[in-house]
């Protein structure tokens, strides 16, 4: 008798690192994914042996024939992601953050909705911060291509499979997700916008990739790697990229040591020698909506 093997519908792309005694969140949607149309693969870059035994025996107790577990050294969510994406085989794709709280039924609620030109699906997303339990509502405009780069968390969008062929993140430990959409040229594809929360995001917690003064060192880089392709763009995917770029200038501004400020500055040196006419009013446009929007923007 031959076995009809069903191609899953949704992929999710979960890297984890040094998370031992800290599964509850992961623990919970991924056995009540159980019987659901998609395929869990959990990247663990090896951080501790505690995590990785933690992991092994919660896909063994509950028999989680869904999840597919791969272990190694990657360094960097970013290559682990694209470990990932080599054994990906459903239809679609997300990329979710092992702390995080994904709403999966709303997601698969979505995805019997779209049309088959539709290449990225984005819902809306909810921030709880860790420190005192509070939820709130994550960006409220999500038709704009320019609140996208403001806000430009790839864990609420789902990516139809075929688009992102062939594209693998960088090797950063911060802003490979915006070096991804600028990659992908992410403007340019057919959008579909849905009024449902697909994602719950954590704040407050010191041991996220965010609240990293060595992750911020591959920011620079990060906007070097945008500018490139900004440089070859014109109309939205340049203003697209250039917001993705200033996002990235003011968080060193903020939030960087003396020397990342100073590359704020060699940064800008740079962007000038290579600056022509035909970018000025796409900066002006960029610039604009960031220093009227910043307040607005929400990054984990």
């Amino acid at each position: 008798m031959n076995v009809v093997v069903r191609k899953p519908l949704l992929s999710v792309i979960v890297p984890i690192s040094n998370m031992a005694g800290k599964l509850n969140q992961l623990s919970s949607w991924v056995t009540n994914s159980f019987n659901k149309p998609i395929q869990i693969i959990i990247i663990h870059d090896i951080a501790d042996e505690a995590t990785g035994m933690e992991l092994k025996e919660l896909i063994h107790k509950n028999k989680l024939s869904h999840v597919v577990l791969i272990e190694g050294e990657y360094g960097n969510p970013g290559y682990a992601r694209n470990a990932g994406l080599e054994v990906a085989t459903g239809e679609w794709c997300v990329f979710w953050d092992s702390d995080d709280k994904p709403f999966v039924s709303s997601i698969l609620l979505a995805l019997t909705e779209v049309n088959l030109e539709d290449e990225v699906i984005i819902g809306r997303f909810n921030i709880r911060n860790c420190l005192d339990g509070s939820v709130r509502e994550g960006c409220t405009n999500i038709t704009s291509y320019k609140h996208i780069a403001m806000n430009p968390g790839i864990w609420r969008m789902i990516f139809r499979s075929k688009i992102i062929n062939g594209f693998r993140f960088t090797n950063l430990r911060s802003g490979e997700d915006q070096v991804f959409l600028s990659d992908l040229n992410f403007v340019n594809k057919n959008h579909k916008y849905m009024d449902k929360v697909f994602y719950e995001y954590s704040i407050g917690q010191e041991s996220q990739l965010t609240n990293s003064l060595q992750a911020l060192k591959d920011l620079p880089r990060a906007s070097e790697l945008i500018l490139k392709n900004a440089l070859q763009n014109t109309g939205d995917s340049l203003v697209f990229d250039l917001i993705l770029i200033l996002r990235h200038q003011l968080t060193l501004l903020r939030r960087g040591s003396v020397n990342l400020k100073l590359h704020v500055v060699y940064f800008l040196v740079k962007f000038l020698k290579k600056f022509r006419f035909s970018l000025l009013l796409p900066m002006i446009r960029a610039l604009y909506f960031v220093t009227t929007n910043v307040k607005g923007a929400q990054i984990k």
